[in-house]
């Protein structure tokens, strides 16, 4: 069911009530005062409670624009918010006044800008280049220390078994 049929539904259901309470209401019951903005939109919820809900209900079955006020109330309350309009929104920035030192740093913002989206990349790229040479580096140095922990390895075996200075028993 769309949210159109939902509405007639609604909108057919609110009429064949007011038209029941309408029979029910007297003419010695008298006029009822027009409720306050809050208590319709209350009553478009469905959040009154039942005696408020009544007295409601009562002024649209006596008052003939009631009825069309509660229809434009709804119709208004379901439509979103429409934008604020751009100059509405320039002069009310102009009225507030700017932090002080904003207004430099605003300006050199603008013409830094087109500098500082190349260097954020460009810092980027150069942390990865550091990283990989300080990577190479560490492994190189691995490999150095246990090129020369193999040489002192063989030197140190060299000491326990010299050829050239074997006896010949």
């Amino acid at each position: 069911m769309s949210e159109q049929d939902r509405r007639k539904e609604r909108d057919a259901e609110l009429w064949h009530r007011l038209r029941e309470r309408s029979r029910v209401i007297t003419a010695e019951e008298g006029s009822h005062e027009m409720p306050d903005a809050m208590a319709l939109a209350a009553y478009l919820d469905g959040t009154l409670d039942e005696r408020a809900r009544e007295g409601v209900e009562a002024w649209l079955a006596t008052a003939p624009e009631g009825l069309d006020l509660l229809l434009a109330a709804r119709e208004a309350l379901a439509e979103p918010g429409a934008a604020a309009p751009e100059a509405l929104v320039r002069r009310a920035a102009a009225l507030v006044p700017d932090p002080p030192g904003r207004w430099l740093a605003g300006r050199l913002r603008g013409v830094f800008m087109p500098l500082w989206q190349p260097l954020g990349w460009s810092g980027a790229v150069a942390g990865v280049l550091l990283a990989c040479v300080v990577g190479f580096q560490l492994g190189q140095s691995g490999y150095r220390s246990t090129v020369a922990l193999e040489q002192l390895e063989i030197a140190d075996a060299g000491f326990v078994f010299d050829p050239a200075d074997e006896e010949i028993l």
